[in-house]
């Protein structure tokens, strides 16, 4: 146990959000140290609050967006403490200029996550140029100063990012590989017991959505900026690992529905089960092996992958003995295409583990110059984006009206009672409202523990000492420790940002305890501000959009079918369709999820049809899953006599689909495609036992694989079918 919070804490000490935190921190302190000592004191304060304020706006990707955003923050931050400090004579001119550029900032997320929080840090500076009033000289003087220290960190992150690149790449791929890993455990949990289906459920579902936003970060990571050119260069390398991960958990979406079943079988014991449930453990374990070596840059190499079968096999060979056939055909199949998934599971691992430990030597690029355009998200700012979103309806529109009248209220507020640091209310209504209620409640029951906690510390803390070299070291601790757990633990980060905050204002303010008393009330006025507005201004309640997403979802299910069949037909085997289209399925498919994980964070009076829209969203998993596995097997095994009947099955599965979109009754023409499928499989089936019968009990090879697929194919149809039904039913019950 002591081991393990070692190793998360070494890695935490190594992570690409640790070292940025301790890179702007030491600038801050350098930038302030070197101030100090020319002489030029009043400069600090600026050049600090410049490098804070930029530092939001650094997030990984295209380093020229990065470069560009940061640049423009700047100048736009400085500009805009420049007017806020020339409206301060006018309390309702500088309520206008308030309300008027929030609504302006939050605009602009209908660009995208990038230009979103673009708008925070833009937001962050107007509020923070709140905290003193300048005039004249100096007011040109602080902004300069702002825009100076802003520019600084543009330089430092610049060259942190350049040179870190490949590590935060590294850092990434191994976090891809953790959550890879913690799927393919709960689907083992999920097949070994039936009690906790739904918890266990929740969390796959959960997981996926964390494992589809990795994959998206890590094609930005390699693919953005250059297109790889060099077939040896470590991008490549990088590239052909995220793919083989990618690959990897499609198989783990596909295909581990099969152990369940194999478990559920009449003749199935749990001797018969264990081998099966034994190798998938085994899997797991050496994902597990790769995210550590990736994640914790060792140099301990990966023992080689050693995962036999042979118990496996020889089982198969005793339930086919012992039962005999035909009761035993369906458990013999299941168990033989099981076992040919987890042999493929182990291509992948090998080539995984060649290209951790840089063993594996390319020999040509992992994407041609035109597939790596197709497979990055472009970034595109058009105006009519905006103009787009200027309807009620719309997220963007309502969270910029909600920001805007949040900010202004807790302005208001913070005047009416006489609050001395009314930046703060406001810094907390910036770091805490989103445009879901549930995320803004649990967001402020975070901030206000954390700052609880800071307080805390902060009371005990200051009876130890009083020098400003002890408050310097806590307030560049927690400036440390706050941006390095921003995205991973929100309690920590807010009792972090109040240790900073604090023993900053403690070198200004010489009267600590009051800073710390109305550090803590200002910090509670600005979350009560955050929730009452996110629950009675134009709130956005997830239930509203779930439709439009199962929708959605359902296109993009129907298009990777389609292309699954035109794949199989196609003589080219150029994969590169059936890779967008299945990127396009998984990602609708985690959106779903993610509207789902949002949706129960709502209040109960607002989660209409809980149960309708976990069903819906626990059948679109599964049938993506389905999807998968179809989509894998036909990749892996061809029966030229089969391609007439699965062009009829797939137009009949596409058929039912538009019954789902159009919301009309499944045609009875489509039950035709799947009888002669049926057909084709009786007829081995009869072809197989009249064998048997005679004598034959060792099968051909070649028809043992043709019986394997046909079932295989067979099997995954009525799976689709039987899920599309139930979509169909649980739509029109609530949709």
């Amino acid at each position: 146990m002591i081991s393990a919070y070692l190793h998360t804490a070494f890695r935490f000490f190594r992570s690409h959000d640790f070292l940025r935190a301790v890179a702007m921190t030491a600038l801050m302190l350098s930038t302030g140290s070197i101030l100090y000592f020319l002489g030029y004191d009043d400069y600090i304060a600026g050049t600090c609050i410049g490098i804070l304020i930029v530092s939001f706006n650094d997030v990984q990707g295209s380093a020229i967006y990065r470069t560009w955003a940061l640049v423009l923050s700047t100048i736009l931050s400085g500009f805009v403490v420049l007017i806020i400090n020339l409206l301060q004579f006018s309390l309702p001119l500088t309520l206008c200029f308030i309300a008027l550029l929030t609504w302006l900032l939050y605009m602009l997320a209908a660009f995208g996550q990038r230009a979103e929080i673009f708008a925070f840090s833009v937001a962050l500076g107007m509020v923070l140029s709140l905290i003193r009033v300048y005039e004249g000289e100096a007011l040109l003087s602080y902004t300069a100063t702002i825009i100076a220290g802003g520019l600084l960190y543009t330089c430092m992150t610049t060259t942190y990012h350049f040179l870190t690149r490949k590590r935060q790449i590294k850092e990434q791929l191994g976090e891809l590989a953790k959550l890879t890993a913690d799927y393919l455990q709960y689907r083992i949990v999920l097949a070994k017991q039936s009690n906790f289906q739904k918890e266990v459920n929740l969390k796959l579902l959960n997981l996926q959505v964390a494992i589809i936003e990795k994959q998206e970060k890590l094609r930005s990571l390699i693919l953005s900026d250059t297109k790889i050119q060099d077939v040896k260069s470590t991008r490549n390398q990088q590239m052909f690992l995220l793919m083989e991960l990618i690959d990897f958990m499609e198989l783990a979406v596909a295909n581990p529905a099969n152990l369940a079943k194999i478990r559920s079988l009449p003749n199935v014991t749990a001797a018969t089960f264990q081998p099966f449930l034994e190798l998938a453990e085994k899997i797991s374990n050496r994902v597990i092996c790769i995210a550590q070596e990736l994640r914790s840059f060792n140099i301990n190499p990966i023992q080689p992958c050693t995962i036999d079968f042979t118990k496996a096999e020889k089982t198969i060979e005793e339930f086919l003995s012992d039962v005999g056939l035909p009761k035993a055909r369906e458990g013999v199949l299941l168990m033989s295409n099981l076992l040919d998934y987890y042999r493929l599971q182990r291509k992948h691992l090998t080539a995984m583990e060649a290209m951790t430990e840089k063993i594996f030597v390319p020999t040509k690029l992992a994407l041609t110059e035109t597939q790596q355009a197709q497979f990055l998200q472009q970034e595109k700012y058009h105006f009519t984006k905006i103009t787009s979103h200027f309807r009620m309806q719309s997220p963007v529109f309502r969270q910029a009206v909600r920001m805007t009248i949040a900010l202004i209220l807790g302005y208001v507020v913070g005047v009416l009672l006489d609050v001395e640091r009314i930046y703060w209310i406001m810094l907390t209504i910036l770091l805490i409202l989103r445009l879901s209620f549930g995320i803004t409640l649990q967001r402020s029951v975070k901030r206000v523990v954390g700052t609880a906690m800071g307080v805390l510390l902060a009371l005990l803390l200051i009876q130890l000492a009083t020098s400003i070299v002890f408050f310097v070291m806590l307030a560049a601790l927690g400036m440390i420790f706050s941006f390095s757990l921003l995205e991973r633990n929100y309690t920590a980060a807010s009792f972090a940002i109040t240790i900073s905050v604090i023993f900053a204002f403690a070198l200004l303010d010489p009267n600590l305890y009051t800073v710390i008393q109305y550090r803590f009330i200002d910090t509670i006025l600005g979350a009560l501000v955050s929730v009452v507005v996110a629950y009675a201004i134009v709130p956005f309640w997830e239930f509203k959009s779930f439709q439009k997403n199962v929708v959605t979802a359902m296109s993009a299910n129907q298009s990777f079918l389609q292309e699954i069949l035109a794949f199989y037909l196609s003589d080219t085997k150029d994969d590169t369709q059936y890779r967008l289209k299945r990127k396009a399925a998984f990602l609708e498919s985690s959106n779903l999820n993610a509207n789902f994980q949002r949706y129960k964070k709502d209040p109960i009076s607002k989660q209409k049809d809980a149960q309708l829209v976990y069903e819906l969203v626990k059948v679109n998993h599964s049938l993506v899953a389905a999807m998968t596995s179809l989509g894998n097997y036909l990749k892996e095994h061809d029966i030229p006599t089969l391609h007439p009947i699965l062009k009829n099955v797939c137009s009949a599965l596409a058929a039912e689909f538009d019954t789902i979109l159009q919301k009309e009754n499944i045609p009875t023409s489509t039950a035709k495609a799947y009888m002669q499928l049926n057909a084709y499989w009786q007829r081995l089936e009869y072809k197989r036992n009249r064998e048997y019968e005679a004598g034959k009990k060792v099968i051909d090879p070649a028809f043992k694989q043709e019986l394997q697929t046909v079932q295989m194919i067979l099997q995954e149809v009525t799976q689709i079918r039987e899920l599309l039904a139930s979509i169909q039913e649980l739509t029109r019950k609530g949709m």
